[in-house]
């Protein structure tokens, strides 16, 4: 088999794992539920489904120059992978065996944390590892697939969380969804370091250290336009995540459903997954991913327009089916543009920074989403939906004028 599809197959099925034991304890859909069930603060509540992306934030920033000065990225990889996913064993083992509610909620928000910061370590070594093991043309395609797949096994894992939480609701079946987590995790890693990486050196950076990294940024931004415009739109989008912690928690509250809901909603939201990823791949590796970023954020625009007015379950289960569709076309279209835009000289520092405003943004709408739910509770959440219709429709717009890399050749 041609080595550039035979890696194409490798990282799409380990990334259907990655991301199908990751559904089991689905950050947008059921962690905000279980946070608040345990009387966490509402800022916890509203930061959690970007919990993992403030664990990328410090290494990722921290790290990029020593990314840059690799030669290979593989050896990094295979070490980080293995404390990202052991963070999840001792989540589920401290809810088993620990009831302790504080002990519980540490561990809630302490696994996608501490397994953020060890993805965080080697994620711009993942993004360069991506650009040398897959060719161009084949990238929305890859990242979509990956999505794809993991949706399928998430789709499994939505009725894994509702017959679970239905046999063991409370911290012992929150315990046994992690520890299902961490078995795909595992499983993950293992078809990962199957990958081969190519034996011909990478790009190495100058020996620059950290802080000579951060001062070149701003030159190295502003005479990039159509980087710069990309990261405004990023900015923007980032506002759009005060409403998603919400959701699945109004959606309960709108239609007074018992706890197992939450497992119907994430078997719909992977459903809209596996469409989305069908229709990115697709659209992306034909014409970049301006296009289906820009489509992943109509779908979003949609939630935020209607959630304010549904109050049954068919009508939630359409909605999480279209939420899965859009966050994730939006993913595709998002990566496959960042590694287009972005030029081979200076891309593990680059990265690192779309990354750290990426996150900074998220965080920012999150706390922002928190403080309105303390202020004024279920009332807070049409403001939460103008909110994220608002941010989006800006974001659609900052980004019209960009001009798809690939047309450009």
């Amino acid at each position: 088999m041609d080595p550039d599809r035979r890696n194409w197959w490798g990282h799409v099925i380990e990334g259907g794992f990655f991301m199908g034991g990751l559904a089991m304890v689905n950050a947008q859909t059921l962690l905000p539920s279980v946070v608040q069930g345990l009387r966490g603060p509402e800022w916890l509540v509203a930061m959690m489904p970007i919990l993992m992306s403030v664990g990328l934030l410090g290494p990722c920033i921290f790290t990029a120059h020593l990314v840059g000065s690799l030669t290979h990225f593989r050896p990094m990889l295979l070490w980080a992978g293995w404390f990202h996913g052991l963070t999840y064993l001792a989540a589920g083992r401290v809810r088993l065996f620990i009831p302790d509610p504080l002990r519980c909620l540490l561990a809630i928000a302490g696994a996608p944390r501490l397994s953020g910061v060890f993805g965080g370590i080697s994620l711009t070594g993942w993004m360069q590892f991506i650009a040398r093991t897959v060719s161009s043309g084949m990238r929305s395609s890859l990242f979509a697939w990956r999505i794809i797949v993991g949706s399928l096994l998430g789709v499994a894992g939505g009725w894994v969380v509702q017959s679970t939480l239905a046999a063991h609701p409370g911290m012992r079946g929150y315990g046994l969804l992690h520890l299902w987590a961490f078995l795909g995790l595992a499983v993950s890693y293992t078809l990962f370091a199957t990958i081969r990486e190519p034996d011909e050196a990478a790009h190495r950076e100058p020996e620059n250290g950290l802080w000579e990294n951060l001062r070149a940024m701003p030159r190295v931004l502003t005479t990039n336009g159509r980087l710069l415009r990309l990261l405004a739109s990023i900015l923007v989008f980032g506002l759009s995540g005060a409403l998603i912690p919400y959701l699945a928690i109004h959606a309960r509250y709108s239609c007074g459903a018992p706890e197992s809901f939450l497992g119907a909603l994430v078997g719909w939201q992977m459903a809209g997954t596996i469409a989305g990823g069908f229709a990115a791949g697709w659209v992306g590796d034909r014409h970049g991913g301006k296009l289906p970023l820009q489509i992943g954020r109509l779908f979003l625009l949609t939630i935020s327009v209607f959630s304010p007015f549904v109050s049954s379950p068919a009508a939630w289960y359409l909605l999480f089916l279209l939420f899965g569709m859009g966050f994730h076309v939006c993913q595709v279209g998002y990566s496959t543009l960042q590694l287009d835009i972005l030029p081979k000289h200076g891309r593990a520092n680059l990265l690192a920074i779309m990354n750290t405003i990426q996150v900074l943004s998220g965080i920012l709408g999150a706390l922002i989403g928190g403080a309105c739910w303390k202020a004024c509770g279920e009332g807070a959440f049409v403001w939460l939906a103008a909110l994220g219709a608002t941010s989006l429709v800006v974001s659609i717009i900052i980004l019209i004028p960009l001009v798809e890399p690939r047309e450009r050749v």
